[in-house]
């Protein structure tokens, strides 16, 4: 049996490239640095500083103790697809967590 939480309706999975080879002949590696439960929306101007729109999605998290850092690769999915993006912005707090990101378009 799947436990539903209305809350937290998305997934999420933040990946980090590490370097695994050397300077001269670099190697990369995705390592996966949390996949989860999440609700993602668009940040539609909660999220400001100095006036300036901060990224273009919020995802909320119950929570989460791994060190996300600004540029990790985030997907997250809902019933209708998923959004990829780069992180600008996280926060973990004692009720919860926020990850702020920028779509990425090739």
């Amino acid at each position: 049996m799947t436990i539903s939480n209305p809350q937290y309706p998305h997934t999420l999975s933040v990946i980090r490239q590490t370097q695994t080879g050397t300077n001269a002949m670099p190697a990369w590696t995705d390592v996966t640095v949390i996949s989860g439960i999440c609700r993602f929306y668009p940040d539609n101007g909660g999220s400001e500083k100095g006036g300036v729109k901060i990224a273009d999605y919020k995802v909320s998290l119950p929570s989460f103790s791994a060190r996300v850092k600004i540029g990790d690769s985030i997907t997250c999915t809902d019933a209708f697809g998923s959004v990829s993006g780069l992180i600008k912005l996280a926060h973990a707090g004692n009720l919860g967590a926020n990850i702020w990101f920028n779509i990425v378009s090739n």
